[in-house]
Protein backbone atom coordinates (compact mmCIF):
# COMPACT_ATOMS: atom_id res chain seq x y z
CA UNK A 1 0.00 0.00 0.00
CA UNK A 2 2.89 2.36 0.89
CA UNK A 3 4.45 1.67 -2.77
CA UNK A 4 0.95 2.34 -4.57
CA UNK A 5 0.59 5.73 -2.56
CA UNK A 6 4.19 6.92 -2.45
CA UNK A 7 6.09 5.38 -5.64
CA UNK A 8 7.34 7.54 -7.89
CA UNK A 9 8.60 6.63 -11.57
CA UNK A 10 10.97 9.50 -11.01
CA UNK A 11 14.59 10.16 -9.49
CA UNK A 12 13.80 11.99 -6.02
CA UNK A 13 16.08 14.32 -4.09
CA UNK A 14 19.30 12.79 -3.37
CA UNK A 15 18.49 10.39 -6.08
CA UNK A 16 19.77 12.50 -8.60
CA UNK A 17 23.33 12.80 -7.36
CA UNK A 18 23.95 9.16 -9.37
CA UNK A 19 22.42 10.76 -12.27
CA UNK A 20 24.10 14.11 -12.54
CA UNK A 21 28.01 12.60 -11.12
CA UNK A 22 27.40 9.22 -14.35
CA UNK A 23 28.14 6.97 -12.00
CA UNK A 24 24.50 5.59 -10.57
CA UNK A 25 25.60 2.27 -12.43
CA UNK A 26 29.03 2.27 -11.26
CA UNK A 27 30.73 -0.70 -9.37
CA UNK A 28 34.09 0.79 -9.02
CA UNK A 29 35.80 1.36 -5.67
CA UNK A 30 36.39 4.68 -5.54
CA UNK A 31 32.36 5.01 -6.01
CA UNK A 32 31.58 2.26 -3.51
CA UNK A 33 34.18 3.76 -0.63
CA UNK A 34 32.88 7.48 -1.05
CA UNK A 35 31.87 8.89 1.94
CA UNK A 36 28.08 10.90 1.73
CA UNK A 37 25.54 11.51 3.78
CA UNK A 38 28.02 11.51 6.81
CA UNK A 39 29.07 7.29 6.30
CA UNK A 40 30.57 5.55 3.45
CA UNK A 41 27.48 2.90 2.14
CA UNK A 42 29.16 0.50 -0.24
CA UNK A 43 26.52 -1.99 0.63
CA UNK A 44 23.72 0.35 -1.01
CA UNK A 45 25.93 1.33 -3.99
CA UNK A 46 26.15 -1.84 -5.26
CA UNK A 47 22.19 -2.60 -4.48
CA UNK A 48 21.49 0.79 -6.40
CA UNK A 49 24.48 -0.25 -9.04
CA UNK A 50 22.71 -3.48 -9.46
CA UNK A 51 19.22 -2.34 -9.99
CA UNK A 52 20.40 0.26 -12.70
CA UNK A 53 21.79 -2.63 -14.81
CA UNK A 54 18.92 -5.05 -14.03
CA UNK A 55 16.41 -3.31 -13.73
CA UNK A 56 16.96 -0.74 -16.86
CA UNK A 57 16.52 2.44 -14.00
CA UNK A 58 12.97 1.50 -13.38
CA UNK A 59 12.54 3.39 -10.42
CA UNK A 60 9.19 1.74 -9.66
CA UNK A 61 10.25 -1.75 -9.78
CA UNK A 62 12.85 -0.97 -7.39
CA UNK A 63 11.02 0.98 -4.70
CA UNK A 64 8.41 -2.17 -5.10
CA UNK A 65 11.58 -4.84 -4.59
CA UNK A 66 13.57 -2.59 -2.25
CA UNK A 67 9.98 -1.65 0.45
CA UNK A 68 9.01 -5.26 0.20
CA UNK A 69 12.40 -6.91 1.13
CA UNK A 70 13.36 -4.49 3.83
CA UNK A 71 9.78 -3.37 4.66
CA UNK A 72 8.89 -6.67 4.64
CA UNK A 73 11.57 -8.22 6.24
CA UNK A 74 11.81 -5.98 8.95
CA UNK A 75 8.64 -7.01 10.05
CA UNK A 76 8.69 -10.74 9.52
CA UNK A 77 12.16 -10.69 11.58
CA UNK A 78 10.47 -9.13 14.27
CA UNK A 79 7.59 -11.46 14.22
CA UNK A 80 9.98 -14.01 14.64
CA UNK A 81 11.76 -12.96 17.21
CA UNK A 82 8.57 -12.03 19.43
CA UNK A 83 7.37 -15.77 18.68
CA UNK A 84 10.74 -17.01 20.27
CA UNK A 85 10.39 -14.29 22.89
CA UNK A 86 6.62 -15.29 23.63
CA UNK A 87 4.73 -18.02 24.16
CA UNK A 88 1.34 -16.12 24.47
CA UNK A 89 -0.45 -15.47 20.92
CA UNK A 90 -2.37 -12.54 22.60
CA UNK A 91 0.74 -11.35 23.50
CA UNK A 92 2.67 -11.45 20.34
CA UNK A 93 -0.12 -9.72 18.93
CA UNK A 94 -0.15 -6.79 21.14
CA UNK A 95 3.82 -6.77 21.19
CA UNK A 96 3.46 -6.63 17.22
CA UNK A 97 1.03 -4.29 16.91
CA UNK A 98 3.40 -1.90 17.98
CA UNK A 99 5.67 -2.25 15.16
CA UNK A 100 2.87 -0.84 12.54
CA UNK A 101 4.70 3.19 13.91
CA UNK A 102 8.30 1.91 11.53
CA UNK A 103 5.17 1.77 8.61
CA UNK A 104 6.09 5.84 7.89
CA UNK A 105 5.36 7.31 4.59
CA UNK A 106 6.56 10.10 2.37
CA UNK A 107 10.59 9.77 1.23
CA UNK A 108 11.48 7.46 3.50
CA UNK A 109 10.06 4.19 2.55
CA UNK A 110 9.30 5.81 -0.98
CA UNK A 111 10.29 8.04 -3.76
CA UNK A 112 13.51 7.98 -2.69
CA UNK A 113 15.93 4.76 -3.50
CA UNK A 114 18.33 6.29 -1.62
CA UNK A 115 16.31 6.43 1.69
CA UNK A 116 16.17 2.39 2.49
CA UNK A 117 19.46 2.52 3.12
CA UNK A 118 19.50 3.89 6.24
CA UNK A 119 17.19 0.92 6.86
CA UNK A 120 19.43 -1.85 6.02
CA UNK A 121 21.68 -2.42 9.44
CA UNK A 122 18.21 -2.69 11.21
CA UNK A 123 18.05 -5.66 9.03
CA UNK A 124 20.57 -7.00 9.08
CA UNK A 125 21.14 -6.98 12.58
CA UNK A 126 17.62 -8.46 13.32
CA UNK A 127 18.96 -10.84 10.79
CA UNK A 128 21.61 -11.65 13.31
CA UNK A 129 19.37 -12.37 16.20
CA UNK A 130 17.18 -14.28 14.37
CA UNK A 131 20.48 -16.37 13.23
CA UNK A 132 21.87 -16.74 16.86
CA UNK A 133 18.73 -16.79 18.64
CA UNK A 134 15.80 -18.69 16.58
CA UNK A 135 17.61 -20.25 13.60
CA UNK A 136 19.39 -23.60 15.45
CA UNK A 137 22.84 -22.97 13.99
CA UNK A 138 25.38 -23.45 16.55
CA UNK A 139 29.35 -22.99 17.15
CA UNK A 140 31.62 -21.92 14.26
CA UNK A 141 28.93 -21.66 11.66
CA UNK A 142 26.90 -18.94 13.66
CA UNK A 143 29.54 -16.88 14.52
CA UNK A 144 30.94 -16.49 11.24
CA UNK A 145 27.54 -15.82 9.73
CA UNK A 146 27.05 -13.23 12.84
CA UNK A 147 29.81 -11.70 11.90
CA UNK A 148 28.99 -11.26 8.09
CA UNK A 149 25.75 -10.04 8.50
CA UNK A 150 27.21 -7.08 11.51
CA UNK A 151 29.66 -6.62 8.01
CA UNK A 152 26.83 -5.68 6.34
CA UNK A 153 24.91 -3.69 8.87
CA UNK A 154 28.24 -1.90 9.27
CA UNK A 155 28.98 -0.63 5.27
CA UNK A 156 25.69 -0.08 4.84
CA UNK A 157 25.52 3.25 7.23
CA UNK A 158 27.80 4.14 9.98
CA UNK A 159 25.01 3.40 12.85
CA UNK A 160 25.11 -0.14 11.96
CA UNK A 161 28.54 -0.18 12.80
CA UNK A 162 28.01 1.50 16.22
CA UNK A 163 24.54 -1.05 16.89
CA UNK A 164 26.65 -4.02 15.70
CA UNK A 165 29.51 -3.14 18.40
CA UNK A 166 26.45 -2.52 21.18
CA UNK A 167 24.72 -5.51 20.14
CA UNK A 168 27.70 -7.90 20.53
CA UNK A 169 28.38 -6.31 23.46
CA UNK A 170 25.15 -6.81 25.63
CA UNK A 171 25.00 -10.70 23.97
CA UNK A 172 28.25 -11.11 25.42
CA UNK A 173 27.25 -9.84 28.74
CA UNK A 174 23.94 -11.40 28.23
CA UNK A 175 25.83 -14.53 28.24
CA UNK A 176 28.19 -13.99 31.19
CA UNK A 177 25.58 -12.10 33.24
CA UNK A 178 22.01 -13.44 32.37
CA UNK A 179 19.58 -15.73 33.96
CA UNK A 180 19.68 -17.84 30.00
CA UNK A 181 20.28 -21.55 30.14
CA UNK A 182 23.47 -23.43 28.87
CA UNK A 183 22.72 -23.42 25.23
CA UNK A 184 21.45 -19.82 24.79
CA UNK A 185 24.60 -18.51 26.53
CA UNK A 186 26.51 -20.79 24.51
CA UNK A 187 24.20 -18.78 21.50
CA UNK A 188 24.53 -15.25 22.99
CA UNK A 189 28.50 -15.92 22.86
CA UNK A 190 28.93 -17.10 18.99
CA UNK A 191 26.37 -14.32 18.00
CA UNK A 192 27.62 -11.61 20.28
CA UNK A 193 31.93 -12.40 19.78
CA UNK A 194 30.82 -12.24 15.34
CA UNK A 195 29.40 -8.91 16.06
CA UNK A 196 31.35 -7.80 18.18
CA UNK A 197 34.42 -8.46 15.82
CA UNK A 198 32.04 -7.02 12.64
CA UNK A 199 31.86 -3.78 14.39
CA UNK A 200 35.41 -3.63 15.68
CA UNK A 201 36.43 -3.71 11.95
CA UNK A 202 33.82 -1.54 10.16
CA UNK A 203 33.52 1.55 12.88
CA UNK A 204 37.38 2.13 12.33
CA UNK A 205 37.28 1.60 8.77
CA UNK A 206 34.72 4.34 8.80
CA UNK A 207 36.13 6.63 10.61
CA UNK A 208 39.55 5.93 8.05
CA UNK A 209 37.18 6.67 4.93
CA UNK A 210 36.36 9.71 6.97
CA UNK A 211 39.74 11.50 7.70
CA UNK A 212 40.50 10.75 3.97
CA UNK A 213 37.45 12.77 2.85
CA UNK A 214 38.22 15.88 1.34
CA UNK A 215 34.98 17.76 2.84
CA UNK A 216 35.91 19.40 6.20
CA UNK A 217 32.72 18.63 8.06
CA UNK A 218 33.95 15.08 8.00
CA UNK A 219 36.88 16.32 10.60
CA UNK A 220 34.75 16.88 13.59
CA UNK A 221 32.66 13.19 13.39
CA UNK A 222 35.63 11.51 12.38
CA UNK A 223 36.83 12.89 16.46
CA UNK A 224 33.47 12.23 17.33
CA UNK A 225 33.65 8.85 16.01
CA UNK A 226 37.33 7.52 17.39
CA UNK A 227 36.00 9.13 20.77
CA UNK A 228 33.02 6.64 20.52
CA UNK A 229 35.54 3.71 19.90
CA UNK A 230 37.51 4.82 22.65
CA UNK A 231 34.88 5.22 24.96
CA UNK A 232 33.43 1.60 24.18
CA UNK A 233 36.73 0.32 24.42
CA UNK A 234 37.16 1.48 28.02
CA UNK A 235 33.95 0.25 29.08
CA UNK A 236 34.65 -2.90 27.39
CA UNK A 237 37.52 -3.10 29.51
CA UNK A 238 36.27 -2.09 32.77
CA UNK A 239 33.75 -4.63 32.11
CA UNK A 240 36.10 -7.26 31.54
CA UNK A 241 37.82 -6.76 34.88
CA UNK A 242 34.88 -6.27 36.35
CA UNK A 243 33.68 -10.16 34.98
CA UNK A 244 36.84 -11.27 35.86
CA UNK A 245 37.19 -10.35 40.00
CA UNK A 246 33.51 -11.92 40.06
CA UNK A 247 34.12 -15.27 38.03
CA UNK A 248 37.37 -15.66 39.01
CA UNK A 249 38.03 -18.95 41.59
CA UNK A 250 40.67 -19.58 43.82
CA UNK A 251 41.99 -22.98 44.50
Amino acid sequence: LLWLRYGTDLPFYDDWTGYVSGDIDSLRWSKLTRATNNTMSPVGYVLDALAQRGLGGNAIAYQFLSMLTVLGGLLWLQWRLLCWVLDSPSARAAAFALCVFMLQPGTYWGEQNLAYHQALPLLFLLLALDVTFVSGLRGRILGLLSCVLGLLAGFSYISGAVAALAAGACLLLMAALGPTSDASARQARWGGAGLLAAGLLALPTQIYIWADSPERGFASRTSAAILVLLGFLIVMNAIAIFLRQRLERTW
